[in-house]
């Protein structure tokens, strides 16, 4: 159960962030984001995406997929 490319995507998009921008303000590098969005790499380390979720304002919970957070909100 990943994170998928097309929502990391949609969620930099929709807090109007270019993928430069985003690296900037996450400390993460653009070629990092790039590679994620294409779907060729998957973030894994937790403080990564941390930075991630801080950089566009959002939880953790917004990058799993609505499936999860679904079964999570039935527990």
């Amino acid at each position: 159960m990943g994170i998928s490319a097309d929502k990391l995507k949609a969620l930099r998009k929709q807090k109007g962030f270019s993928q430069e921008e985003l690296s900037k303000v996450s400390g993460i590098p653009v070629m990092t984001i790039r590679s994620w969005e294409q779907g060729s790499r998957t973030p894994r380390d937790i403080y990564v995406i941390e930075r991630f979720c801080n950089a566009l304002e959002i939880s953790i919970d917004d990058l799993l997929p609505v499936s999860y957070t679904h079964l999570r909100a039935h527990e």
